[in-house]
């Protein structure tokens, strides 16, 4: 899937299917950099990207926040 694909069905998703996300996300990261300890893993960049996913996924749920937040102060 391409970035921008990817992105646009981030913002999507509810508050709960983001953070299963950030948990997948963080799990192959996690198998990416002992891939990278090990020397298995063939492309670097890869654990970059998904660094980046795991920072874009973080970014999306605090806006998600803060406009519920704000939503509801506006309501009382």
């Amino acid at each position: 899937m391409k970035l921008v694909e990817e992105k646009k069905s981030l913002r999507k998703k509810e508050v709960k299917e983001l953070y299963k996300e950030l948990a997948k996300t963080r799990n192959l990261v996690a198998n990416l950099k002992k891939d990278l300890a090990f020397g298995k893993l063939k492309s670097p960049q890869k654990l970059v990207r998904e660094k980046r996913k795991i920072a874009f996924i973080l970014t999306i749920i605090y806006q998600k926040m803060a406009e519920k937040l704000e939503k509801d102060e506006n309501n009382t």
